[in-house]
C-alpha cells in the first residue's frame, strides 16, 4: 500500500512478484500487480489481470472493487455497469455489487440510478456498513446532510460498533457543523 501511494511502482511490482513465488497468496500478488498497471495508466492490462481472477476456478470472492475502480478510471462505465449486472444476475443480495454500480451511475451522472443502487444494497443487505456509507457520502455530496444523518443513524442502529460508519457520521456532523 506504502509502495502504490508513493507510487513506486518497481517496488510495488518487486513485491507483488515475491508475494506470486512464496505462493501464499497469488491472488493478493495479482492485485498488486494490478494497481500498479493501473497506476501506469495500463488500464486494458490491469483489467484482463483481475478478469482473469474473477474467472478463476474457486473464485469465491473476485477482486469486483480493483476491477470496477480500474473500469471506472479507463473510462469503461458501460463495461462496469455490464460487468456488475452479470454479478447481480448471478448473485442479487451482493451488496458490494449494488454499491460499485452506484458509483458507476454518478460517474454517468445518473444520480437517481445511483441512490436506487445504494437502497438496494441497504434493502439486500441491511447489515452492510459500506452500503449505509455510500448512500450517506452520496447524500452529503448533494448536500442533503439531515438524509445522510439519517442513514448513518439507521446504520448505526444496526452496526453500533462499525467504527466505519461512526467515522462517516462523524464526519456528516462536521459537515452539518455539530
Amino acid at each position: 500500500d506504502v509502495k502504490l501511494a508513493r507510487q513506486n511502482w518497481a517496488g510495488a511490482e518487486e513485491i507483488a512478484k515475491t508475494i506470486r513465488q512464496i505462493g501464499s497468496n497469488e491472488r493478493i500478488g495479482d492485485q498488486i500487480l494490478a494497481a500498479v498497471l493501473s497506476g501506469q495508466g495500463k488500464h486494458t492490462d490491469s483489467i484482463k489481470l483481475l478478469e482473469k481472477q474473477t474467472d478463476a476456478p474457486g473464485a469465491a470472492q473476485p477482486p469486483l472493487g480493483p476491477l470496477v475502480n480500474t473500469m471506472i478510471r479507463a473510462k469503461k462505465l458501460d463495461e462496469a455497469v455490464n460487468f456488475l449486472q452479470s454479478v447481480l444476475k448471478a448473485n442479487p443480495d451482493k451488496a458490494e455489487a449494488y454499491v460499485l454500480l452506484g458509483a458507476v451511475q454518478i460517474q454517468k451522472n445518473l444520480p437517481e440510478q445511483a441512490e436506487r443502487s445504494f437502497r438496494a444494497a441497504i434493502e439486500r443487505q441491511p447489515k452492510d456498513p459500506s452500503a449505509y456509507i455510500a448512500l450517506a457520502n452520496f447524500y452529503a455530496q448533494n448536500r442533503k446532510i439531515d438524509e445522510a444523518e439519517k442513514t448513518i443513524r439507521a446504520g448505526l442502529k444496526v452496526q453500533p460498533d462499525n467504527f466505519a460508519m461512526r467515522l462517516s457520521y462523524a464526519s456528516v456532523m462536521e459537515n452539518k457543523g455539530d
